[in-house]
């Protein structure tokens, strides 16, 4: 299993740092036992921990800051299970939580339930930018049918015609909530985006996309 964060662990003590020892997670329980001796842990309920790096995946420090090691054990376990395709729709929908709440940090419930449901976001690889999602957009048929029919008359590559297809991408981008990531672009489930965005529960149903894989 590949490790996801690694961690300090102190006891606690205000001389906690004396006997602050580091581990790697997802660990084991013979391996957290060890820690927690190495620690000098003697009240697991005063027990710190700090993720200090983190080895792969979208999930950063600042998200989980604070987070109990008994979460943050069970979130590397997820995260070290997820594919390439998951990981990048991960990405995404931590991306649109952060700049629908401002707030940097996630609770673990949430990145687990999101990391749970990554199929109900639609990624396109190598799409970073609206010129690109417009190309997509346009090939696909999925561009309004005005603009569409405009765009098959213009010359290809030509300014007016990529000033369009930007025009274009901007819009959908605004309407559906996609976003731009490491790997390209992310849309979410219209269905999903209120959990996404913090509002509420998402329904168990996943219903249809905006956009094709």
């Amino acid at each position: 299993m590949d490790k996801v964060f690694k961690v300090e662990i102190t006891n606690g003590e205000p001389n906690g740092y004396l006997s602050a020892t580091f581990l790697d997670l997802p660990a084991s329980e013979n391996e957290y036992i060890q820690a927690q001796i190495q620690a000098k842990v003697a009240n697991s309920e005063k027990m710190e921990t700090e993720v200090l790096q983190v080895y792969q995946g979208p999930v950063t420090t600042d998200m989980v800051d604070g987070t109990p090691f008994s979460e943050l054990n069970t979130l590397a376990a997820v995260l070290s299970q997820l594919d390439n395709t998951q990981e990048f729709a991960l990405e995404g929908m931590l991306k649109i939580r952060q700049e629908a709440t401002g707030v940097q940090e996630i609770p673990v419930s949430d990145i687990l339930h999101m990391a749970d449901n990554t199929d109900r976001c639609m990624v396109a690889t190598h799409i970073w930018d609206h010129l690109a999602l417009g190309h997509l957009l346009y090939e696909t048929e999925l561009m309004p049918e005005s603009a569409a029919r405009l765009l098959d008359v213009t010359k290809a590559g030509s300014e007016y015609q990529n000033e369009l297809l930007t025009v274009c991408a901007h819009q959908w981008q605004r309407e559906t909530k996609g976003v731009f990531v490491s790997q390209g672009y992310v849309e979410p489930d219209p269905e999903f985006l209120p959990f996404l965005l913090g509002q509420k529960q998402s329904q168990d149903e996943s219903p249809q996309m905006g956009m094709s894989p």
